[in-house]
């Protein structure tokens, strides 16, 4: 009979520690689950304005310390960010800067340098105060 009720309380143990532990893919209603946020914010402004031939400590005040560093070779820096949604959609970017002699030479990543914005020039249009600007350049000069 000892055995039996031993035996029983085992079973009962073990079978409440599976049901507790596949709990984990259960969500209950009431627990609050919120968004988590990991790494460096990147942006696309932070990224225009890196320029090869920028030392270290330029990169560090534009794009904040690195996330890794490898302290075996010192030429390169990783950041990243991450974000996981409390419905469970995750988010990712990286952003990897190279340095030769301290300066950087070039990074990759998930982001690219904007093109730059080519403005075409605006033509002159007369001045509404003063007609007589344009009608001046226009009149035939008299020639003695």
């Amino acid at each position: 009979m000892k055995n039996a009720t031993r035996l029983a309380r085992q079973t009962t143990l073990a079978t409440l520690f599976f049901l507790i532990a596949g709990c984990s893919s259960f969500e209950f209603p009431w627990v609050h689950k919120y968004d988590l946020q990991q790494g460096n914010i990147i942006n696309q402004e932070m990224i225009d304005q890196l320029k090869p031939g920028m030392n270290k400590r330029q990169v560090r005040f534009i794009m904040g310390p690195p996330l890794l560093h490898d302290t075996f070779t010192n030429n390169r820096w990783d950041y990243y960010y991450g974000e996981r949604k409390a419905d469970g959609e995750k988010f990712q970017e990286r952003v990897t800067i190279y340095f030769a002699d301290e300066i950087m030479t070039h990074f990759s990543g998930d982001y690219r340098p904007s093109p730059p914005v080519i403005e075409e020039p605006v033509a002159a249009k007369p001045d509404a105060d003063h007609p007589d600007v344009e009608s001046k350049a226009s009149e035939p000069q008299d020639q003695e």
